[in-house]
């Protein structure tokens, strides 16, 4: 899922750092972040993953789940 940091965080419950390694989530922090990228005049977009059962064919916005792990 890639998209404005606000709507991606809401979906993610979780977050991984660069070696795909589980970690906090630190919600807070992340916006703090934002905010200083945003205070010089850059766009920040999100993404985060989520695992989908490997017979899926077809996603829609509505039906994604809210466990997505948050990717940067």
């Amino acid at each position: 899922m890639k998209g404005a940091v606000e709507v991606v965080l809401q979906r993610c419950q979780a977050a991984s750092d660069a070696s795909g390694q589980p970690i906090a989530l630190l919600k807070e922090r992340i916006h703090e972040q934002v905010e200083q990228l945003a205070a010089e005049g850059l766009r920040v977009l999100a993404l985060a993953r989520a695992d989908l059962p490997s017979d899926t064919r077809q996603i829609a916005a509505a039906t994604l789940p809210g466990n997505f792990t948050f990717l940067g």
